[in-house]
């Protein structure tokens, strides 16, 4: 019984130990000299939400933003540009080990040096989670979208995009 324990035991560690969630990125370099750390709570979009549902301006710009806020539950945003090299180069190491179990890639691209990878949880017809990390020698972000976007708004935004 004991070694069945340990060998449990063992396996959850291994499951976790390989690479660390979003939150623990979030946890782990939110508290960094020069680091800039922006949290909205569920209760805070709920209250700018009622205000954006006053203003009825039908720009374009406007529409795609307010649906966007509109599936919005939560945002969490981590800019690490103004750190030292070691940070940005430890935030670099930690987001290619970054356990992305139940996420799917939608975008990975490299530009300039910089990485970027766009993840999204998916549940059935909705995307409930997005996930925005960039990684590079001047920039390093990771940036969180926790909500509810129908699939379809996603796509109308991008045809209203690509109509300009």
């Amino acid at each position: 019984m004991k070694k069945l324990l340990f060998i449990l035991v063992c396996a959850m560690a291994c499951q976790t130990g390989f690479g660390q969630n979003f939150n623990g990125l979030f946890d782990e370099f939110k508290h960094e000299k020069n680091a800039d750390y922006l949290s909205v709570s569920p209760f805070l979009m709920t209250i700018g939400k009622w205000f954006i549902q006053m203003d009825q301006d039908n720009d374009p710009d406007d529409i795609v933003a307010k649906t966007f806020i509109k599936g919005t539950k939560a945002i969490k945003v981590l800019d690490l540009g103004d750190c030292s090299t070691e940070v940005k180069n430890r935030f670099q190491q930690s987001v290619k080990k970054m356990n992305a179990k139940g996420y799917e890639e939608l975008v990975r691209a490299k530009d300039d040096g910089e990485d970027v990878r766009i993840l999204t949880k998916m549940d059935k017809k909705f995307i409930r989670d997005v996930i925005i990390a960039v990684s590079g020698d001047d920039d390093c972000s990771l940036i969180q979208l926790d909500g509810k976007f129908l699939l379809d708004d996603i796509m109308n935004i991008i045809k209203e995009e690509n109509k300009d």
